[in-house]
């Protein structure tokens, strides 16, 4: 599988409870938006929570979290980096 284009959009901060946001996000290569996703972070570790999406390996669902979190992270930080109106 190859490494998923990820575009994270209506990215909510929330940080509580272990959630960092909530955001929907839009995986290009498979014309699909998976809705109300929750980047967590649990003992230090962050990660997408997609209940009900399975992967086929371990390896394509490592590979879908780093693509995942990483446009969230890019959406949180422009978020942070722009003061709001």
């Amino acid at each position: 599988m190859a490494d998923p284009v990820i575009v994270a959009h209506n990215l909510h901060l929330i940080g509580g409870n272990g959630i960092v946001a909530i955001a929907d996000l839009q995986v290009i290569h498979w014309g699909a938006t998976l809705l109300r996703c929750f980047w967590k972070r649990e003992n230090g570790r962050d990660r997408i929570a997609l209940p009900g999406i399975t992967f086929r390996s371990e390896d394509d669902a490592y590979r879908f979290q780093q693509a995942a979190l990483g446009a969230m992270r890019a959406v949180a930080e422009k978020m942070l980096e722009d003061p709001a109106p």
